[in-house]
C-alpha cells in the first residue's frame, strides 16, 4: 500500500508541474533527500526517481527517501530558480545524502557557500557535463566571467569544491555527428542549430557552437533559437535556410513565449522544409524526422545503480569507497527511412550502429525470433 501511494504521489509530481515533496515512510535514520531539476523530461525523472526510491527501499535502507522538484521550465524562471532551491533546503536541515537530477539543480548547488554543503555527501545525475553561462549574477555558479568565454561551465570543475560521491553524466558528442554530416553530405559549408528556450537547450547550443567555431571555422552557423523565436517565427526560419544546409536538433519543447511543443514540434519542422537534412545530438527526433547521429547510451537502470551506490555508503557504511565517476557511452543511431528519403547509401552508415524503422525480412525475423 505505501509503495503504492508513493507512485501516486511521484505521477503526481511529473504531470502537476509544481514544487511538491513526499516522503515515503517515517524512519528515524535520516533523510534520502532527492532535489529534482523538473525539467521538460519529467517522464524520464519520474520514472529514474521512482526506481532508485524503490530500489533502495527493497534493499533495507533507513533513510527516508524525499523528493523535491525545483520547478525549472523555460529560460524565463531562471531568475528565481537558485531562491527557490535554497528555500527547498531549509525544508530538509540535516538530511544524511542528497541526490541532484538535473543541470539546473546541479548548477544552483555548486552555488551553496555554507561550509555544511560542501561536506555533505552529493549525487548527480540525468544531465550532461556542460552547463551555459548566464548573463546574471541569478545563479553564481554559472555566471558570466572571464574564465568561460565560450558560454559554457564545466560541473566536473564546479565539483571540486564539494563532495560529490558519485557524479553520472552525457558529453554530446558533436565531434562525430560534424563528421556524420561530412560524410553523407559532403562540402556542406551552413549548419542550423536548433534549440528551445530552456537551460538545458541553452547550454547543448552553447556547447555545439564552441566546439564547432573554433575546430571549423569554415562552417557558416544558423540558430533556430527558442529562447528568442515563437514557434512561427522558427518555422519561418527553417524554411528559409539556404539550399545545402544540414541542421543538427538539440532540443525543442518551449519557444520564446514558452508554449510547450512535445513531439509534435518535430513534425512541425518537418513540413516547415520537408528537404532540409536533420540529425540529432540527443536521439530526439530519430525515428520521424532525424536522419540519425551520434547520441548517448540512456541506462534505464540508472536509478537502481545510484540507490546501490547510496545505500552501501549510508547503511553499510562504506564511507569511503572510491567516486562513482560515469560518463554515458554514445553509440550511432539512425531512421533507415529517413536515411531512403535522402537516398544515403546503406554502406556509409558506421558499423554496429542501431537501426529503428527498418523492416525485417522472414529471413531475419526466423533467426531473431
Amino acid at each position: 500500500m505505501k509503495r503504492y501511494v508513493l507512485s501516486l504521489l511521484l505521477v503526481a509530481c511529473a504531470f502537476l508541474r509544481v514544487p511538491m515533496a513526499f516522503a515515503q515512510s517515517a524512519k528515524t535514520a535520516g533523510e534520502l533527500l532527492i532535489i529534482t531539476s523538473y525539467t521538460y523530461e519529467g517522464r524520464y525523472e519520474y520514472r529514474y526517481i521512482s526506481s532508485l526510491v524503490k530500489a533502495y527501499q527493497d534493499a533495507g535502507g533507513q533513510c527516508t527517501p524525499v523528493v523535491e522538484i525545483l520547478g525549472s521550465q523555460s529560460l524565463d524562471g531562471h531568475t528565481e530558480l537558485f531562491s527557490r532551491f535554497k528555500s527547498l533546503l531549509a525544508k530538509h536541515p540535516d538530511p544524511s545524502f542528497i541526490v541532484l537530477v538535473g543541470a539546473e539543480a546541479w548548477a544552483c548547488y555548486f552555488s551553496l557557500t555554507e561550509p555544511k554543503y560542501k561536506k555533505l555527501p552529493v549525487a548527480c545525475f540525468m544531465g550532461q557535463r556542460y552547463g551555459a553561462t548566464l548573463s546574471d549574477h541569478s545563479i553564481p555558479s554559472v555566471q558570466v566571467d572571464e574564465q568561460h568565454p565560450c558560454g559554457v561551465v564545466d560541473f566536473m570543475e564546479l565539483m571540486k569544491s564539494f563532495n560529490v560521491k558519485s557524479y553520472h553524466h552525457y558529453e554530446y558528442d558533436v565531434e562525430s555527428d560534424y563528421r556524420l554530416i561530412q560524410h553523407f553530405f559532403p562540402g556542406t559549408k551552413d549548419i542550423a542549430l536548433i534549440s528551445d528556450n530552456t537551460y538545458v537547450g541553452l547550454g547543448e547550443m552553447r556547447i555545439v557552437e564552441h566546439i564547432i567555431k573554433s575546430r571549423y571555422p569554415q562552417i557558416k552557423l544558423h540558430y533556430i533559437d527558442g529562447s528568442r523565436m515563437s514557434m512561427d517565427e522558427a518555422l519561418e526560419a527553417v524554411a528559409a535556410l539556404p539550399k545545402g544546409t544540414v541542421a543538427l536538433l538539440c532540443i525543442w519543447r518551449y519557444d520564446r513565449e514558452n508554449v510547450i511543443y512535445m513531439n509534435n514540434a518535430d513534425y512541425l519542422f518537418r513540413e516547415a522544409n520537408p528537404h532540409l537534412p536533420v540529425f540529432s545530438l540527443t536521439s530526439t527526433g530519430i525515428g520521424y524526422w532525424c536522419i540519425g547521429g551520434s547520441t548517448p547510451i540512456y541506462d534505464d537502470a540508472e536509478g537502481q545503480k545510484i540507490a546501490a551506490f547510496i545505500y552501501d555508503f549510508i547503511d553499510k557504511g562504506h564511507d569511503r569507497q572510491p567516486m562513482s565517476l560515469v560518463c554515458y557511452e554514445n553509440q550511432y543511431k539512425f531512421d533507415v527511412r529517413q536515411l531512403e528519403a535522402f537516398r544515403i547509401d546503406r554502406k556509409l552508415v558506421p558499423q554496429h550502429s542501431v537501426l529503428v524503422n527498418e523492416e525485417k525480412g522472414w529471413r531475419q525475423f526466423f533467426v531473431e525470433y
